[in-house]
């Protein structure tokens, strides 16, 4: 009964946010709608470190810059490859998700303050690793959408239509963002009533009585890893669309 009752709670208020969010850009100027879209962004980000660092003990300091991989890849593609920019969201996640598969790997063998300097580490490097690419990259210039790539950029005129709706640029991304957000909060909270959110929480608590009872720590580790960059490449794909956008 507790079972339902906590379901069809956990229903109504997922009705409510998403009312909340579509109600919202009726009250507020189009130049806040873009401020809560930039909300949005740090909440896809918050939702995937909670995930990692809350729900499954491992300390990060590199979130940041996995926000960065995900941003930079979607500069490249949208100004080497002329990609439009709102399709570079998806495969930034991936990229930073495989990305934070490999700074997983040293949590199989570090915890606790020795995890939170090796992702450090990694953070510190990115700056350098980004400057050494500068022909992808731009180096310290960076790279610019409204320079180089004009054509790809969506709502350039100041306008977007979907399926017939006009809508300003700044209500469409804060409508994006959010979509996005709710999504990848509802697939957290889904993860975490499963096996692996039983499993993310056992290692949490104690990693040798994780194992004691057959949960595999490299599997589990890493997984949590590499879902937390996804969350932080979408988050940081994003907010190079919105950024660029504020600059222009």
């Amino acid at each position: 009964m507790r079972r339902v009752l906590g379901i069809g709670a956990g229903a109504l208020v997922a009705v409510g946010a998403v009312a909340l969010v579509a109600f919202i850009p009726r009250l507020v100027s189009d130049f806040h709608s873009f401020d809560l879209a930039l909300v949005g962004v740090y909440f896809i980000a918050i939702v995937g470190l909670n995930l990692l660092t809350g729900y499954t003990g491992q300390i990060s300091l590199g979130h940041g810059a996995l926000m960065a991989i995900g941003g930079y890849t979607t500069a490249i593609l949208v100004t080497h490859e002329h990609w439009r920019d709102v399709w570079t969201i998806p495969l930034a996640g991936l990229v930073a998700g495989v990305v934070g598969f490999v700074i997983g790997l040293p949590a199989l063998r570090l915890s606790g303050l020795y995890l939170a300097l090796a992702t450090f580490g990694f953070a510190v490097a990115l700056p350098s690793l980004l400057k050494k690419f500068s022909g992808l990259t731009g180096g310290t210039d960076g790279l610019s959408f409204f320079e180089k790539a004009p054509g790809q950029v969506t709502g350039i005129s100041g306008t977007v239509t979907i399926f017939g709706h006009s809508m300003t640029q700044n209500h469409f991304f804060y409508y994006l963002t959010w979509a996005i957000g709710l999504v990848g909060f509802a697939l957290v909270w889904l993860i975490l009533r499963g096996r692996f959110g039983r499993a993310f929480r056992a290692i949490r608590d104690s990693e040798i009585a994780a194992v004691s009872t057959g949960v595999n720590l490299a599997r589990n580790k890493t997984l949590a890893f590499a879902i937390s960059g996804v969350y932080a490449g979408v988050a940081g794909s994003l907010f190079v669309i919105l950024r660029e956008r504020h600059a222009a």
